[in-house]
């Protein structure tokens, strides 16, 4: 073979190459856009954006929960209070009726 074809031989191997990286580039590229498109969404979706995504909602739902608690422990103190008044008048009625039969 002469120089011209061997460098005419490599061209089209090199050609060949090139053509045959760019279809497996382009078929691995249509195959993971729909996955690169999920990850995107749940990137968007696991970052805060202003209250529409879903780690605003559990932020929001966590200070609600938090406050829910605050008025909790004030109620259970308001009834353990209003419990102790109950008793406290049940003692005095249960006097009342010991102290009527004699």
């Amino acid at each position: 073979m002469t120089t011209s074809e061997w460098a005419q031989f490599i061209l089209t191997i090199c050609s060949i190459m090139g053509i045959a990286i760019t279809a497996v580039r382009w078929y691995i590229r249509t195959q993971t856009k729909p996955i690169y498109d999920l990850v995107q969404e749940i990137r968007n979706e696991t970052q805060t954006n202003g209250g529409s995504s879903m780690r605003d909602e559990i932020k929001s739902i966590k200070a609600q929960q938090f406050l829910d608690c605050e008025k909790r422990s004030e109620m259970d103190g308001k009834i353990d209070r209003t419990t102790s008044k109950i008793d406290h008048m049940y003692d005095v009625l249960l006097e009342y009726i010991a102290s009527s039969k004699k």
